[in-house]
């Protein structure tokens, strides 16, 4: 009997191919005639694919009833006419026909058929298993859609693509976080997010680095390329995710990414582009202005004053900071600050891999360069990922080796709380932005409508370089797997 182990620096785990009784090699039915019979050649041969022998491949004369199944060995054998066309087929392979042409020994290798990976999954520990056969919840991504609705990061490529899960962005702006719910609120105080798993390994994916932190900062699934994914699958349920502890109470995501496959030198290359634009969702009063009890009053904070109807107002920033500069204006309503402030965001992404190799070497190698500029002023996010995947293999040894290099740099990423967009809906209607750009008054500190203040701020001052925020992070992740076939 044929037992297979796996050693991993990082991950390790143990698995048993499933497999169908065997019984000795037949013909499969029908009647024959003994003219048939004479004419007929024993054929022998072995089924295997780039891991060792295949159990419980179907092995038949195409157009007929005569075939076997492949044993523990993968080895196969019974009597066919010397002009038959050979079947071999399984689950998750390519199925292939072989012209007898009178040989009577055959050594087939099995190739996988990407078009029927939905038959077979990945499970918990990268164990594959038969879909229908699996006994809880549990989803498949298909990668091919990931790369149709492309975003910075993985987690906002699943929303509508798992029944049950939800998925929620961050307030908005670039290098925020993704909140995934799988199996419901959990805790009230603590992470109630699913955990991720890349090739065996787990990956933080915590959103805040605290519960008190000012700033949404992105988890450790961002980090991740779609366009590295070779396959994505959602555990829901609790036996689903057992095997990784208790990390995994709210679920896994189970990521395989993509290897080298045998053959010549492969070149992809992939772009993306999208424009992004702010939602105003508010509808603002245009009828009073600045003041209290419809009286103007500069010290006012609400829109609580007189109609605008253009009456002449003196200018805050000549009147609280002594900038003569700035001129009396008729009083009248701002209607359009969302498309005055905010801009209209532009990202784009570049991806270029290469892959090949031969029976004993295979090696991908991907870099991808993400840029983002946000729909706020000065806020923008630069990463890329690099990612190298060797593997080497013979008949008793898979050794295979993986590094990956990350490096972030955001500016000004989403505050959880004290953001841009509270400012614009605080302000009365009068005060325009044109007074506002240009921040830093003559005295070098920056200026506000409402005069110094630590509830209004002037919305273009929170996103200058000395208010702003910002984040340089690099990453980096090995993995050497080791896989023996012990006969």
């Amino acid at each position: 009997m044929k037992r297979t182990l796996v050693l991993s620096l990082l991950v390790g785990a143990s698995c048993m191919p499933g497999y169908a009784d065997n019984s000795a090699p037949s013909l499969l039915a029908g009647n024959h005639s003994v003219e048939e019979v004479l004419q007929n050649k024993k054929i022998t041969g072995v089924v295997k694919d780039n891991f060792g022998p295949v159990i419980g491949a179907n092995v038949s004369v195409k157009g007929t009833t005569i075939g076997a199944i492949t044993d523990m060995d993968g080895k196969f054998s019974f009597e066919a006419p010397a002009d038959g066309v050979l079947v071999v087929s399984f689950v998750g392979y390519t199925t292939q026909e072989i012209p007898l042409q009178g040989k009577t020994d055959f050594n087939i290798t099995l190739k996988e058929d990407n078009e029927l990976l939905d038959e077979v999954v990945v499970t918990a520990l990268g164990i594959k298993r038969e879909k229908k056969a699996l006994g809880y919840a549990m989803q498949e991504v298909k990668t091919d859609n990931l790369t149709e609705n492309r975003s910075t990061s993985v987690s906002n490529m699943l929303q509508g693509k798992v029944a049950g899960v939800q998925i929620s962005q961050s307030s908005g702006g670039v290098g925020g976080p993704t909140r995934i719910v799988m199996r419901g609120l959990n805790s009230l105080s603590g992470n109630n997010q699913p955990l991720w798993v890349v090739d065996g390994l787990p990956i933080l994916d915590n959103t805040n680095a605290s519960a008190n932190s000012q700033f949404f900062y992105s988890s450790g699934a961002a980090d991740l390329n779609p366009d590295d994914i070779e396959s994505i699958s959602v555990l829901k349920g609790a036996n689903a995710a057992a095997l990784y502890g208790s990390r995994a109470q709210n679920g896994a995501i189970v990521i395989t990414t993509k290897k080298g496959k045998e053959g010549k030198l492969q070149l992809e290359y992939n772009g993306y582009v999208a424009m992004t634009q702010a939602y105003d969702s508010y509808e603002f009063q245009n009828v009073y202005g600045q003041g209290s009890q419809g009286v103007f009053s500069m010290e006012a904070l609400g829109s609580w004053g007189p109609k605008m109807e253009g009456q002449i107002i003196p200018n805050w920033r000549r009147e609280l900071y002594g900038d003569e500069s700035y001129s009396d204006y008729a009083m009248l309503p701002q209607t359009n600050q969302v498309d005055d402030f905010f801009r209209t965001g532009l990202a784009y992404t570049n991806s270029l891999n290469a892959s090949g190799g031969t029976e004993n070497i295979s090696a991908r190698l991907s870099f991808t360069d993400t840029r983002n500029k946000g729909i706020v002023p000065n806020e923008s996010m630069v990463k890329q990922n690099y990612n190298l995947n060797v593997e080497l293999k013979n008949k008793y040894v898979v050794l295979g080796a993986k590094i990956a290099y990350f490096r972030e740099k955001v500016k000004n990423r989403p505050q959880t709380y004290n953001g841009l967009w509270q400012h614009f809906v605080q302000m009365p209607r009068s005060i325009r932005l044109q007074d506002l750009q240009n921040p830093i008054g003559l005295d070098g500190y920056a200026v506000n409508w409402s005069g110094p203040s630590n509830i209004r701020f002037n919305p273009y001052a929170l996103v200058l370089n000395e208010n702003g925020n910002s984040l340089d992070r690099d990453r980096f992740q090995g993995q050497i797997t080791l896989t023996l076939q012990i006969i």
